[in-house]
């Protein structure tokens, strides 16, 4: 009897030691965690074109103005910014032969730059005087540039601030951000100007912020 009672008393310690076991794998059980960033780099680009041709193989032809009588010619473009960088951009319009003005190939024929980096309405008609500029416009337009009727003479450096014509500090939209630009000359009836093929090398630069 005593050896059953013996065997019961073991037999119950082993299941209660087996259940405690059990229980403590159940409600003590472990906890691992693993955790991690995710990352994608979006590189930076942008996109700029511009409507009469990106070289200087392509002229912007004005057209042509008696030079007894005088008279205007304008020539228009567009430029077409596209980036995706959230600092913004800036669009510059220099010249780039050094002059500002428009000149002749095979003589120093010049028609100076309008004498006013402030886009303001030309009205020469009847005076004696030339003058070569352009006008720009742009939602985002800087520097007064905000009407096609609005002209001024061209710098020759992106270090001048009336070179600045349009700008936002802010990436485009996926259609981009268009800047329409007309360039004019304006000869006076008593200007007199000696007769050529004028030209200006001119540059629109688009530069990230």
């Amino acid at each position: 009897m005593k050896k059953i009672f013996s065997l019961f008393v073991i037999m119950v310690v082993v299941l209660f030691n087996g259940f405690m076991l059990f229980e403590g794998q159940i409600a003590g059980a472990a906890t691992y965690t693993a955790d991690w960033i995710v990352a994608l780099n979006v590189t930076n680009a942008s996109s700029f074109m511009c409507g009469h041709g990106m070289t200087t193989s392509t002229e912007l032809n004005m057209g042509s103005i008696p030079g007894l009588t005088g008279g205007d010619s304008i020539a228009s473009t567009y430029c077409l910014v596209k980036t995706n960088n959230d600092l913004g951009w800036d669009l510059y319009l220099t010249d780039g032969d050094g002059t500002n003005g428009i000149m002749t190939d095979d003589s120093p024929n010049i028609i100076d730059a309008y004498p006013t980096t402030t886009p303001s309405v030309w009205v020469l008609d009847s005076t004696s005087s030339a003058y070569y500029g352009y006008s720009s416009v742009s939602p985002h337009s800087l520097g007064g540039h905000t009407s096609l009727d609005l002209y001024s003479g061209l710098t020759n450096t992106t270090t001048d601030p009336s070179a600045l014509i349009a700008g936002n500090s802010d990436q485009t939209s996926a259609a981009g951000e268009r800047t329409d630009i007309n360039f004019q000359v304006q000869i006076g009836s008593g200007a007199n100007q000696p007769s050529g093929i004028y030209r200006s090398h001119v540059m629109a630069t688009l530069v990230e912020r």
